[in-house]
């Protein structure tokens, strides 16, 4: 089985946007807070088949920020990866480079493709 490991920022090898692998969508913008402080939003999201007899799903990680951009990037990328330790390994507490799960939440002797299924 293949082994899971973290996204990284940016388009490169291994990038959360890289576009012959991980290929997630972005979506930014900020906001302004009841006390007059601006928060800064960043989600990363993508749409993936489903378990088996279900429709695609999308998973995805948001990340805020009252400081700076990338901060909520920062932040957006390490929720979406906790999301695909979940999803993939069958645990959001196993670290990057883990062996992937066996079987999928159904209960299925289902192997997930990596950012795919």
């Amino acid at each position: 089985m293949a082994n899971v490991t973290d996204l990284v920022a940016g388009t490169g090898v291994g990038g959360v946007q890289e576009a012959a692998g991980a290929n997630y969508g972005l979506t930014t913008y900020t906001r302004s807070l009841p006390n007059g402080t601006t928060e800064f939003v960043a989600t990363y999201f993508k749409r993936v088949a489903g378990l088996a007899g279900q429709d695609k799903v999308t998973i995805s990680g948001t990340g805020t920020s009252t400081v700076d951009a990338p901060t909520a990037l920062a932040n957006a990328l390490n929720a979406l990866n906790a999301v695909r330790r979940h999803r993939y390994l069958g645990a959001p507490g196993k670290q990057s480079g883990s062996a992937q799960a066996a079987s999928f939440a159904d209960g299925a002797a289902t192997v997930a493709t990596i950012d795919a299924t």
